[in-house]
């Protein structure tokens, strides 16, 4: 029987105000009483502990099906306990995202940067579970992951765990795109903001910096 997903949504109505609003969708999981929900405190690559939670405020947690308040209790200033009593549960919040890192997410008017673990509480217990992300952005706007889509969705995407979710970063904005192939693997480059870069040579560097790779490690055991 297939796994059910976890299910964030994003979404940003405005983008001025470096808010992003996140809704968290965890199935019934029968046998718990209650569920520990926890926002990260690492980034992926990076060695310091992060104080992540701090940007999220505004939490509601409903009964998935009723709609109705679930009681909760904050642990401490990374952990949240929900009384699901093994019922599907609804987590509403918001983000303010304002810091231009790779280990941060950002929003403004003009572009949008997701890193996951700045985004997205998990659940104890629950980080092998699939997810989906669903991503809503500004009129206009396109969106580049290397998170799989989900075929004819738009702005949706699948992540096999929750790791390789918040291990796959998406810029939301009107970037460039630029790809190339070796072999059976895609490669994906984003241009984001104004540049006078040669287009032509930096895919030529990147494409032997991709081959050099692939010799070195046997080649790619990824599609893209």
């Amino acid at each position: 029987m297939p796994v059910v997903p976890i299910r964030y949504s994003v979404a940003m109505p405005e983008p001025e105000s470096h808010e992003f609003h996140v809704t968290m969708e965890i199935p019934p999981l029968p046998g718990r009483q209650s569920v520990d929900v926890v926002f990260p405190v690492w980034a992926p690559g990076s060695y310091l502990v992060r104080d992540f939670s701090r940007n999220v405020y505004d939490l509601t947690i409903r009964d998935g099906d009723s709609g109705r308040p679930v009681p909760w209790r904050r642990i401490d200033k990374a952990r949240w306990r929900v009384e699901s009593k093994g019922r599907s549960v609804s987590l509403d919040y918001r983000v303010f995202a304002f810091e231009v890192s790779v280990r941060t997410s950002f929003l403004d008017a003009s572009r949008a940067f997701l890193s996951g673990s700045s985004l997205f509480f998990f659940v104890d217990g629950e980080l092998a579970r699939p997810c989906t992300l669903s991503v809503a952005p500004r009129r206009g706007w396109i969106i580049t992951s290397s998170l799989p889509a989900v075929p004819g969705k738009a702005n949706l995407f699948r992540a096999k765990d929750y790791d390789e979710l918040v291990d796959s970063p998406i810029e939301a904005g009107t970037h460039e795109r630029h790809d190339f192939r070796l072999g059976r693997t895609q490669f994906e480059v984003t241009l984001q903001g104004r540049s006078n870069i040669d287009r032509t040579r930096m895919l030529s560097i990147l494409r032997a910096i991709a081959r050099a790779t692939s010799a070195m490690f046997g080649g790619f055991h990824f599609d893209r």
